[in-house]
C-alpha cells in the first residue's frame, strides 16, 4: 500500500542523486544532464530525495547506492555508479520563475518510497520553447550547490 502524499514545506530541503556516467563529464558535473525534464509519463519531472525523511547524508547515500544497484540489475550494460548528491531548499526552487511563466513545484511521490519527491517543471500558458526551458533549468541547477560526493 502506498502511503499518502504529505505536504513538502518551503523550509524543507531536497537532494538530487548524482549518477555517472550521464551526469558527469570526467570529474565535472554535466549541468545539462543533472536536470533534464524530458516529457515522460505525462509530465516533466525529476526525482529528488526529501530530506525531512532521509535526514542524514548516510540515508541519502544508501538511497543512491540502492538506486544504482536497481538500475544496473534491470540493465547491467548501463554501468550506473552512484557518486553523491546535491541539495537545495524547497522555497528557493519554488521561487524560480521564468519570464515565460515556467516555474517549478516540489511534490511528494511516495509510491517510490516515503523519501521520494519530484521537482515538476510547470510550463507557462502556450509556451514550449526549448531555450526558455533550458534557461530555467540552469537557474535550478545553480541552486543545488550543497554537495556531498563520495569516491566512486
Amino acid at each position: 500500500m502506498t502511503p499518502p502524499d504529505e505536504p513538502i514545506l518551503d523550509s524543507d530541503h531536497v537532494s538530487r542523486l548524482i549518477l555517472k556516467p550521464h551526469m558527469l563529464q570526467g570529474n565535472e558535473l554535466h549541468r545539462e544532464n543533472v536536470f533534464q525534464f524530458q516529457n515522460r509519463n505525462g509530465g516533466r519531472k525529476e526525482s529528488v530525495v526529501w530530506r525531512a525523511i532521509a535526514i542524514t547524508s548516510t540515508d541519502v547515500h544508501d538511497i543512491g547506492r540502492a538506486k544504482a544497484e536497481k538500475d544496473n540489475s534491470a540493465d547491467p550494460k548501463r554501468g550506473i555508479v552512484y557518486v553523491g548528491f546535491l541539495s537545495a531548499e524547497v522555497k528557493a526552487i519554488r521561487d524560480i520563475q521564468g519570464m515565460d511563466g515556467h516555474r517549478f513545484e516540489v511534490v511528494h511521490f511516495p509510491s517510490e518510497g516515503r523519501h521520494h519527491a519530484h521537482i515538476e517543471l510547470l510550463t507557462g500558458p502556450g509556451v514550449s520553447r526549448k531555450q526558455f526551458r533550458n534557461a530555467i533549468k540552469v537557474r535550478l541547477f545553480e541552486l543545488f550547490q550543497e554537495t556531498d560526493l563520495i569516491a566512486a
